[in-house]
């Protein structure tokens, strides 16, 4: 089970680093219908990653699978990735709250407010960086680093 849960967890990064690189690139060009549905669509990687990441890493973590609880708790390394995990939840409040807005708009056919692309595009920068840095925590996580 551990190898599993390992896996779907780092499969998440393809998928949820996918999704974000390309949504952020959606958003940087006038969003006509087929980029609308580009960005909804890997918005809804992004999200899905998310999701991953927050159920196989929580079953990792109080499973006790791999490793006890207690290595976890007093890992600062472990400490610093949950803290950049939580910075990216707070990152994607603005995008997500946006996104949800324009997928009602479109369904409705009106028009939709291009303004917040360019606070949209600093939120996916400042997410794409905390995941590449949080897979350099991990990786010296998985080195035995931090303990």
């Amino acid at each position: 089970m551990s190898s599993i849960l390992a896996a779907l967890h780092l499969l998440a990064l393809g998928i949820g680093l996918g999704g974000v690189y390309v949504r952020g690139r959606q958003l940087r060009y006038p969003l006509d219908d087929a980029r609308l549905r580009n960005l909804f669509a890997a918005d809804n990687a992004w999200g899905v990653a998310a999701v991953l990441w927050l159920v196989t890493g929580l079953w990792r973590f109080l499973g006790g699978v791999e490793k006890p609880t207690g290595w976890y708790l007093h890992n600062p390394l472990f400490h610093a990735k949950l803290t950049l995990f939580i910075l990216i939840l707070a990152f994607e409040a603005y995008p997500m709250t946006m996104l949800i807005k324009w997928r009602i708009r479109v369904k409705k056919n009106m028009s939709i407010d291009p303004s917040p692309l360019s606070r949209m595009r600093l939120f996916n920068r400042l997410e794409i960086a905390s995941v590449v840095i949080i897979v350099f925590i991990a990786t010296f996580m998985a080195r035995g680093h931090g303990i």
